[in-house]
């Protein structure tokens, strides 16, 4: 009886070793050592691994390229990588016993401008809002509703009439009138919460426009107001928002036209309280110097190129674009408009930086700290989508989505995969590996 409680301890003070262990500082470090990791040409490459220095001297590095073996080090010393192209580090014990392998994509040093503007964004293709109803009074003077009695709401984004495509409200009023001359009844393609829904309605001829009508007010379709993240100043591509503009019926590339950014003026801020998001509110301006065509609007945010190239912007010259492993937990800043036109700079913390299989617009966890933003906004409120966040000198993501139960924490985007989406990384250097926490 002694031997079988004795037995069972003594499995417990091993299996709480075991645990103790796995969950030290040391094999947390080495738990946490990514799979992948991007340097710029001239980076040193090292791993934060925080054993005592006895283990330390007895791991090396193996650093290989397609060639094979091209360099063996201690990991007391750090690899500085001189070209670009694919290596794989092998961390081993006593040169060994294999412990880890990391792919290590070195690309050339690439330098962006962050911005911080204040956009309009415009998809025409989705279509036009449902911003309210007017009667239309028929030929014998009542008032009739055919949109509302049919179930339209406000809202829905109307974005065909007879299949034909919607692309303002001129066209709307336009095809209204052409098809109910000729037509008893319409069918109009509408988009509500995402999902696409016909409805079949009979437009009535207005006795006071002589115009067939269906009592709806419309306004051409705007993503509203969000914040320009960074520009190339060679070929003029930019990123914007960092996350998909949603309830739009466009998620991937755009023909030329169909989509336009465009200054935006802040008139107004509504501050953000726990459990309602604030917003900027703001006028735009066509006959601004920043303008561009959107080509692409995914979940990571809405790409293009630029009209012409900014003037007014917070940094005279471009900055690199930092890499997952060279963010570190502490302070950065934020670039972003909260009157009129003019960029400021504003301190934010950050908490985290989260690993993910596949890149999307949950990249690091922020957290507003800068007094004068938090008494202006309340922390992070919509119309900041895009805002570039800047560390060390360089822009390491964006701002996307606020925690709407604590306004001044929320997430951004990795500035690496937003320039690799727009193409600024070389296709060829890309890989899809595991891009881990640092």
């Amino acid at each position: 009886m002694r031997k079988s409680i004795f037995s069972r301890v003594y499995a417990f003070i091993i299996i709480a070793a075991i645990l103790a262990i796995s969950f030290s500082p040391q094999m947390q470090s080495y738990f946490l050592l990514p799979t992948n990791q991007r340097l710029s040409v001239g980076d040193e490459f090292n791993l934060p691994l925080v054993f005592p220095k006895k283990i330390v001297n007895n791991l090396k590095m193996q650093i290989h390229d397609e060639s094979g073996l091209i360099e063996s080090l201690n990991l007391s010393g750090a690899k500085e990588f001189n070209r670009s192209g694919k290596y794989t580090a092998k961390l081993s014990l006593f040169g060994l016993i294999p412990l880890k392998e990391i792919v290590v994509d070195v690309v050339p040093e690439i330098k962006v401008y962050p911005s911080g503007h204040s956009i309009g964004v415009f998809l025409r293709a989705q279509g036009v809002m449902v911003v309210g109803f007017s009667p239309v009074t028929n030929d014998v003077g009542m008032e009739v509703q055919p949109a509302r009695d049919q179930g339209i709401q406000i809202g829905d984004i109307i974005s065909k009439i007879n299949n034909q495509p919607v692309g303002s409200d001129k066209e709307l009023a336009e095809l209204i009138d052409k098809y109910g001359s000729s037509d008893k009844q319409i069918t109009l393609q509408v988009i509500r919460n995402g999902l696409k829904m016909d409805f079949y309605l009979e437009p009535i001829k207005c006795g006071d426009t002589d115009r067939y009508r269906i009592g709806l007010y419309v306004r051409d379709t705007a993503a509203g107001i969000g914040t320009l993240t960074f520009f190339e100043p060679d070929k003029g591509k930019y990123g914007a928002l960092g996350h998909v503009i949603a309830n739009v019926d466009i998620k991937e590339e755009l023909k030329d036209g169909m989509g336009r950014i465009m200054s935006a003026s802040i008139q107004k801020i509504n501050q953000g309280k726990k459990g309602f998001p604030g917003e900027k509110i703001g006028s735009f301006s066509s006959n601004s110097s920043l303008s561009g065509v959107i080509m692409k609007n995914c979940n990571l945010g809405i790409y293009g190129v630029l009209d012409k190239i900014p003037t007014n912007t917070y940094y005279s010259e471009p900055i690199p674009v930092a890499y997952a492993n060279q963010i570190t937990p502490g302070t950065a800043h934020i670039l972003t408009v909260l009157e009129g036109d003019k960029i400021e700079k504003f301190e934010i913390e950050i908490e985290r930086v989260i690993s993910h299989q596949r890149p999307n617009g949950k990249g690091l966890v922020i957290k507003v700290t800068d007094k004068k933003l938090i008494e202006k906004t309340g922390g992070i409120i919509q119309g900041m989508s895009g805002s570039p966040i800047i560390q060390n000198g360089k822009l390491i993501g964006a701002v996307t989505h606020v925690f709407v139960q604590e306004p001044t924490r929320g997430y951004g985007i990795l500035a690496e995969w937003m320039i690799e989406e727009i193409g600024i990384i070389p296709e060829e250097l890309v890989t899809d590996s595991v891009l881990s926490a640092s």
